[in-house]
């Protein structure tokens, strides 16, 4: 999905069929996900179709989904700031803080911290998951016009170490754990 959604043509409109969680995780349906948010500012992502397990033989042991992913036009964030962006929710996801509160400490002053909580209107007593696409666009904006040099570097990098990070995990994919069982 980063493959495609992030390449330097993306296309415009896009119709993948996948597990229904998957979907989930895209669209932000149930909660925010750190993959609905990094994905929200250029695609709109949604369900818009829902399969019968006996559409496909076999069938399948999960609801499969038709998931939409439709390329926004502008972005909601500006080409030149999507790495800073990226790596700011990233950031905010993976710190082992228990709230947004806690991990913007860390890049901001208490001063600043009180400013974007009365400006926005936030609740930055939550975890990350608990905040809609708008306001992470709105509080990314807004760290992007009174974030340090120094809170930008603490950041920076971060979407990288989280992919590195990944491609070192051993992944084991249920129908092929369910083949060497049988086999």
């Amino acid at each position: 999905m980063t493959k495609l959604t992030t390449s330097n043509n993306p296309p415009q409109d896009a119709y993948l069929i996948m597990q229904r969680e998957a979907a989930d995780k895209f669209c932000g349906a149930r909660r925010g996900y750190l993959y609905a948010a990094l994905l929200a500012p250029w695609f709109e992502a949604s369900i818009i179709h829902h399969f019968q397990r006996s559409d496909f033989t076999p069938s399948p042991r999960v609801d499969v989904v038709m998931l939409r992913l439709n390329k926004r036009g502008p972005p909601l964030i500006v080409s030149h700031e999507r790495q800073l962006y990226r790596d700011f929710v990233v950031h905010a996801f993976v710190t082992r803080q228990p709230t947004l509160s806690h991990t913007l400490k860390a890049m901001l002053s208490h001063q600043q911290l009180r400013q974007m909580t009365r400006t926005l209107g936030i609740d930055l007593c939550v975890p990350p998951s608990t905040l809609t696409t708008q306001q992470w666009i709105q509080l990314f904006h807004h760290f992007s016009q009174i974030g340090s040099p120094q809170a930008r570097r603490l950041i920076s990098g971060s979407e990288r170490r989280l992919r590195q990070q990944q491609a070192k995990l051993h992944k084991v994919h249920r129908t092929r754990a369910a083949q060497a069982r049988s086999g």
